[in-house]
């Protein structure tokens, strides 16, 4: 057992990073303007050396007593990933796990929108997670924003319900027919958010694959689109590293 004192301790350890979460609110939707929210999944894992892992910031931030405080700042980040300044353009997001967190600020926004009468084009969310039943967050606010016209149409992917595992991806592909007509649309936007080693790529491939086949796309022509979209900045993403991939 290794033991030295705390200012030892501090010399030799390395300083925490900080953690970086995307706001899962919209100003224009919060009674108090200057109050934001986020959307923390507690990180628990097992090692390759079978020790249980729980994250640092996570497991602090699930463990603290609701009105606690903790110091953090709301940094503006230099970046297109924000709803369209056309509203009456449609986007499609793809937001598994806490993935999404940024799709609720603009599902609040396009509510307030809404209430001020300003028409809105639509908006298709692909969700995923485990189970309905056990980390289905963001539930009952989907099926609101649902009914009041905030979001057109959303799909649910639960990866441990059925035999096959289901993901976003797979559901982006059942539901090619209606994606690819809002895909066509030269405004469309798409937003992914989530896990940037798996998740990204799979459903990147899956909006290609869409082209190709709803579009009449070669394989390089579907790649070039998307690599269009990208470069218009119409196919945006907000995508970290994940540890564990059935977390998804």
């Amino acid at each position: 057992m290794l033991l030295c004192t705390r200012r030892e301790l501090t010399m030799i350890a390395k300083n925490l990073q900080p953690r970086r979460y995307s706001v899962s609110s919209s100003p224009e939707g919060m009674a108090d303007k200057n109050q934001v929210t986020v959307t923390v999944g507690q990180l628990e894992f097992v090692t390759g050396t079978g020790r249980l892992h729980h994250g640092l910031a996570s497991t602090y931030l699930g463990n603290m007593p609701k009105g606690a405080f903790i110091p953090g700042t709301v940094r503006t980040m230099q970046s297109n990933f924000h709803l369209p300044d056309d509203n009456t353009a449609p986007i499609i997001m793809v937001g598994p796990g806490t993935g999404i967190a940024p799709m609720m600020g603009f599902l609040q926004e396009r509510e307030a929108l809404l209430k001020k009468h300003v028409k809105l084009g639509p908006a298709v969310m692909f969700f995923g997670c485990r189970s309905s039943t056990e980390d289905y967050i963001y539930q009952a606010e989907l099926e609101a924003y649902l009914k009041s016209g905030a979001l057109s149409n959303l799909q649910c992917a639960f990866s441990r319900e059925t035999a096959q595992k289901v993901y976003v991806q797979d559901k982006i592909w059942e539901n090619r027919d209606a994606v690819w007509k809002l895909l066509a649309d030269p405004r469309c936007t798409v937003y992914i958010c989530g896990d940037a080693r798996s998740m990204a790529p799979d459903v990147k491939r899956a909006f290609q694959k869409v082209a190709e086949h709803c579009g009449g796309k070669s394989a390089s022509s579907a790649f070039n689109m998307v690599a269009a979209m990208v470069e218009g900045n119409r196919y945006l993403e907000d995508v970290w590293a994940a540890c564990d991939r059935t977390a998804l």
